[in-house]
């Protein structure tokens, strides 16, 4: 019974167009693309189809030439599977708004980019554990959000993320937070908390 249901209401927002148009940068909904192959281009840039049709990348400005490899195949992913780009969609609009972090889909692309190049610092009021669980905890505990990190696309793209952000966090370009300034990880307050 809940397949069938499933089905239907797939059905109609495919038809209706509200599971296939991704939004645009105020929240509306935008015209539908895809990211081209970007296997023979350079870190960051992006190649977009020439029809006039927008994909995430676009809307999200200049930054979009800066984007991390693993983030352009996320953002393909998202322009090419409406199902994905639901469940992404609904699991930020679900995040209560007192609460929300995240604006839209591209919101948190951009912030999942940024943090690909950053180290987590030293923080005493902090209560989530990582800079990475700061911006998704709250995405978790929605519906959508429960069936979107079950999804198999999603997950696959998660790992790669977590790979790719253990190999920056792994180099010595993430040794910037190793030092005695309050956000440093040798600073007398962290080595209070870590002894």
């Amino acid at each position: 019974m809940f397949k069938k249901v499933f089905f239907v209401a797939m059905t109609v927002l495919f038809l209706f167009g509200c599971a296939t148009a991704p939004l645009s940068a105020d929240g509306q909904p935008a015209a539908d693309s895809a990211i081209t192959d970007t296997s023979s281009y350079n870190e960051g840039q992006v190649a977009v189809k020439t029809d006039n049709k927008l994909s995430y990348a676009d809307r999200m400005g200049e930054d979009s030439t800066k984007f991390h490899p693993v983030i352009l195949e996320f953002i393909k992913i998202i322009d090419e599977d409406p199902v994905v780009r639901m469940y992404l969609t609904q699991m930020i609009e679900q995040i209560p708004q007192n609460q929300r972090n995240l604006k839209n889909v591209e919101d948190l692309l951009y912030k999942l980019n940024q943090l690909l190049k950053r180290a987590p610092e030293y923080n005493q009021t902090r209560f989530a554990g990582t800079p990475l669980s700061e911006i998704l905890v709250w995405t978790m505990s929605t519906p959508a959000g429960f069936i979107a990190y079950r999804n198999e696309k999603i997950n696959a793209m998660v790992k790669k993320y977590l790979i790719a952000w253990s190999e920056f966090l792994s180099s010595e370009k993430s040794l910037y937070v190793i030092n005695d300034s309050p956000n440093g990880w040798k600073s007398k307050e962290a080595q209070e908390k870590l002894n």
